[in-house]
């Protein structure tokens, strides 16, 4: 199993750039949501081709952008510190980073290896942040979108949420973000 996961997740250098052409950013204020009050050096994990490095960058922050497929490390914006590797084997130095941000790749982790690794390189008081971009084909102005090309009949279901999110009881996430 592990061995297909691996070849799958490296499949996507052959297409980096179509990659980088389909898939959006990520809103300012999730990525804000993510980080805490001190960050001033932060790493995107599993950076792809830099979109969320790219947002990263416009909030002023030093990142560390570190994705395993040349092909995707290419198109990281050269303002990165730009390093191959991987979630479960990551190239820096301990408590390195104030946060961790995930976009998109959380899936392909090893996660128990990844997570012991996030922690390394995590300085006290330092966040984690997983990020996925989905389309909300019930809002209307997504209904251009050539996946809304099927009517529905009744609202899509969603999914229970993994954690709590923004305004949640218990949350540290202000609830206009």
């Amino acid at each position: 199993m592990e061995d297909a996961r691996v070849r799958r997740a490296g499949s996507f250098g052959a297409g980096a750039a179509a990659y980088e052409r389909g898939r959006p950013g990520y809103p300012v204020e999730a990525l804000r949501a993510c980080l805490p009050e001190h960050a001033r050096r932060v790493l995107d994990l599993g950076a792809g081709t830099g979109k969320l490095t790219r947002g990263l960058l416009d909030l002023g922050l030093d990142v560390a952008a570190v994705e395993p497929l040349e092909e995707m490390r290419a198109l990281i914006p050269s303002a990165a510190q730009t390093l191959a590797g991987s979630a479960e084997a990551l190239p820096l130095p301990d408590a390195c980073v104030d946060a961790v941000l995930v976009g998109q790749a959380f899936h392909w982790f090893d996660h128990d290896r990844a997570l012991a690794e996030i922690a390394r390189v995590l300085s006290p008081a330092g966040t984690v942040g997983l990020l996925w971009n989905l389309l909300d084909d019930a809002v209307p102005w997504s209904l251009p979108w050539p996946t809304r090309s099927v009517p529905r009949t009744e609202p899509a279901s969603r999914p229970a949420p993994h954690r709590r999110g923004p305004g949640s009881a218990g949350s540290q996430i202000p609830s206009d973000c």
